[in-house]
């Protein structure tokens, strides 16, 4: 073990599980770390997450946003499951994976680092979570219509995704009519919801 070094670069920790870390900074705090070593001098990082179906560009939107700015750092369960098992979809494990995804958030975000959160977050859960991470957390919708992302899907032979996309679509629809049809009054909804009811975070002992 004394061949060990005592701390992971942040490149080095992001690399084994697939986090798109853009220009960030080069140490993390966590991981064997050191500290005061944060993005932002301490202060906490924010959060922002997409809203999107499979197949409607938000990893193009994740590239971009990552590249504007350094201490910038995009988060993907997709990426986090290829890194580990080389696969693109594994329901066994997404308890895993969504864990480890959980666990990366609150690290760089307590670190100072911005996050994007480039999944589909469609559904409650998901779109809670993202606020439990970070109460005043920015989304962005990215819309496209069923049909485009179906000829997306067969372009790239994926014809798996059809029903995913269709899926994520009803999902979005859903979320915009429930209250109403104003998407972005529902998604406030659920943030005052989490506001009001705020998730417990673990302590690790």
């Amino acid at each position: 073990m004394d061949n060990l070094r005592q701390y992971l670069s942040l490149d080095e920790f992001a690399g084994m599980i697939g986090i798109n870390t853009g220009k960030a900074a080069k140490e993390v705090k966590g991981v064997g770390v050191k500290e005061g070593n944060s993005g932002k001098g301490g202060k906490p990082g924010h959060l922002t997450f997409l809203i999107g179906a499979a197949r409607s560009g938000k990893s193009t939107i994740a590239q971009k946003w990552v590249s504007e700015r350094t201490n910038r750092i995009v988060v993907s369960c997709d990426k986090i499951r290829l890194a580990l098992y080389g696969i693109r979809y594994a329901s066994t494990a997404d308890i895993f994976v969504e864990a480890i995804e959980d666990v990366t958030v609150r690290l760089y975000l307590e670190q100072g680092y911005d996050i994007l959160i480039d999944e589909t977050n469609t559904t409650d859960r998901r779109i809670k979570k993202c606020f439990g991470w970070d109460i005043g957390a920015d989304y962005h919708i990215v819309e496209v219509p069923l049909e485009v992302l179906k000829h997306r899907c067969y372009a790239t032979k994926q014809d798996d995704m059809l029903k995913v996309v269709e899926r994520h679509t009803n999902n979005i629809k859903e979320l915009s009519e429930r209250w109403g049809d104003n998407i972005h009054a529902n998604i406030e909804r659920l943030r005052h919801q989490v506001r009001m009811d705020p998730p417990i975070k673990r302590i690790a002992v």
